[in-house]
């Protein structure tokens, strides 16, 4: 059974009510980038957790991204990752980004043993595959955040799982929120196939997609760790 990492003791200014935050991308510096995606969750999250939340990253681990040179520490046990009607295995390895925060990285040799990161025939089911094991190893772990924070079109099922699918798991303590960025439903082609996937794992087609706001006390931290006006 995997153990829960140590909360940080690195914060700057202790929040009256903190929040633990679990942040869901598919790349983030300085791990894989693509894009400036990337750079927004490798940074945000240590500077969430210098405020004194509990935030926590989980991406896949890409074939490029060697355990030995960024100091992955793997964790025991295995995660069951239901797909449809089968079930996959994945494995879960973490080490910390600044401000010791941690990430968490879903490993899959049939999914992620690759050294790219998108264009593949079968991203559709990779991402729905990192999305699940994800979700499947915090719980496992024993953890569970108030606020699942997700990114990009790799993750946007999450928020419809939480209402349709996944309702009945307690994935999130009780009047928890999951927030997307970004805030404008932005679905590239490789979504499309997403939703088309499986209606029997999705619940999308005859469900609407159902985002909860964001809390107040999530996106006045957010705006002050980046320094916007109030």
């Amino acid at each position: 059974m995997p153990q829960e990492i140590p909360p940080s003791d690195t914060a700057v200014e202790a929040t009256p009510q903190p929040l633990k935050i679990l942040l869901l991308a598919a790349e983030v510096v300085p791990f894989a980038k693509t894009g400036g995606l990337a750079d927004v969750t490798g940074s945000l999250p240590p500077a969430i957790r210098a405020l004194g939340h509990d935030i926590r990253v989980a991406m896949p681990r890409y074939g490029r991204i060697r355990p030995a040179r960024f100091g992955l520490q793997r964790l025991p046990g295995r995660v069951a990752v239901p797909l449809d009607h089968r079930r996959e295995t994945a494995e879960l390895m973490y080490t910390t980004l600044a401000n010791q925060t941690p990430i968490y990285f879903i490993e899959s040799a049939r999914y992620f043993d690759r050294e790219g990161i998108y264009m593949y025939p079968d991203d559709a089911e990779r991402f729905i595959f990192f999305c699940r094991g994800a979700l499947e190893g915090v719980r496992q772990l024993g953890w569970q955040p108030d606020v699942i924070h997700c990114h990009d079109w790799q993750t946007a099922l999450v928020p419809n799982w939480l209402k349709t699918l996944l309702c009945a798991r307690s994935l999130l303590l009780p009047d928890g929120q999951c927030v997307y960025h970004p805030l404008a439903w932005r679905f590239g082609a490789s979504l499309a196939d997403v939703c088309s996937r499986s209606p029997a794992l999705l619940s999308m087609n005859s469900q609407p997609v159902r985002m909860a706001p964001a809390m107040d006390r999530w996106w006045t931290s957010w705006r002050v760790a980046l320094h916007m006006p109030t």
